[in-house]
């Protein structure tokens, strides 16, 4: 067995989390053994385990103490590996020196992020540059975002591009079909009403609030829709808020945190992602896709690799007259069963985690055996 000490920054369940813990639980048919540690403990009522998988924190809170935890596992465990998941976890594994102090283990980074939110987030982006190229290897999830990192100068001597997977029986046409009646009559939905879901924490860069606003158009348009937010986080009570002043409360409904999105996703008729930044390969649209749901998303970070107009639509950042187009277009049943239909063989031919996990296990034993006989050499 190989060890694999897993980072993230904290336990707050989003897409680079699951992704994750879903590595760490698949990583295991490939002789791997893994562990995850989270450097902060997030905000109140956060998880701390998911899919069954302990999360565990530091003993002591602040950056020295997350070092301090990093080198006491280090030290005191046998660990082939440290995988760091986004920007900070890449910062921590990179100073803890890995390669003098600790028998030459391989350090690698996965990169869940695109354009970021601010120039002060993409200052702090690139001022990471020097450990990231530090880390024995990076891992982009899309070949559009190593492109726009490349672009902005980070060129690491050692990558390579992983797509994003998920269990394409788990979320299928046959299990949105097996809780699709049943969730609709829970939320008071008629047969005709068209159903949107978005499945996104509840973050600024997520973008809630465009959603709300080109749905109230779209129901302005005279059509019966409704509208479901998967999730919860930081804005929640924020857009709570708005959905009151909109006179909305009665057609939009919010889960909070769940720990099975499908019962929810399988009462949609089109899934929505209209975020601003951050996105790059995103789970929760493959998982809508892979229920049978056409996906309409704004073409950032690898949105192109997932979508295009067979299976869904693609449209600018922030434009509201681009997502209510797309969202007219799949009020029409037809329309929106054939790209439906597209959307889940896209998912079982491109997307399926079975492939995602022999591509990592194949790539991280590489990783190990040249980094393993560098530190020899040496």
């Amino acid at each position: 067995m190989r060890r694999i000490l897993f980072i993230i920054n904290s336990p707050i369940i989003g897409g680079a989390e699951r992704h994750t813990i879903s590595l760490a639980k698949g990583l295991e048919e490939y002789g791997f053994e893994a562990e995850i540690l989270a450097l902060k403990p997030g905000p109140a009522g956060s998880p701390k385990s998911f899919n069954n998988f302990k999360i565990t924190f530091p003993s002591k809170p602040g950056y020295f103490g997350q070092l301090a935890e990093v080198k006491s596992r280090l030290a005191n465990n046998r660990i082939d590996m440290v995988f760091a998941v986004n920007q900070r976890p890449c910062l921590v594994a990179a100073l803890s020196n890995f390669g003098k102090d600790n028998g030459g283990i391989a350090a690698v980074g996965v990169l869940h992020s695109t354009r970021m939110r601010n120039w002060k987030e993409l200052a702090l982006q690139i001022a990471h540059y020097p450990f990231f190229r530090s880390l024995t290897a990076i891992i982009f999830i899309s070949h559009l975002q190593k492109a726009f990192w490349n672009k902005w100068g980070l060129r690491p001597s050692n990558s390579t591009v992983i797509l994003n997977g998920i269990n394409p029986e788990r979320y299928s046409p046959a299990i949105r079909a097996q809780y699709r009646e049943d969730t609709r009559k829970y939320y008071g939905w008629a047969p005709n009403d068209y159903v949107i879901a978005i499945s996104a924490v509840m973050r600024p860069e997520k973008n809630h609030g465009q959603l709300l606003r080109v749905f109230s158009q779209l129901k302005q348009k005279g059509i019966s829709a409704k509208l479901l937010m998967i999730g919860d986080g930081p804005k929640r009570q924020e857009l709570e808020v708005i959905i009151n002043s909109m006179g909305l409360t009665k057609d939009v409904s919010i889960t909070g945190f769940v720990d099975d999105v499908r019962p929810h996703v399988a009462a949609a008729d089109v899934g929505v992602i209209c975020s601003t930044a951050i996105e790059t390969l995103s789970l929760a649209a493959l998982e809508i896709m892979g229920m049978g749901l056409p996906m309409v998303m704004s073409d950032i970070g690898g949105a192109a690799e997932i979508v295009d107009a067979s299976c869904g639509r693609l449209f600018p950042s922030g434009d509201d007259s681009g997502l209510l187009s797309a969202l007219v277009d799949f009020a029409d049943p037809s329309l929106r069963n054939q790209a439906g239909a597209a959307a889940s063989r896209v998912v079982k031919e491109r997307f399926d985690e079975r492939v995602m996990f022999a591509a990592y296990a194949n790539y991280l034993n590489e990783v190990i055996e040249i980094h393993s006989t560098k530190q020899v050499r040496s």
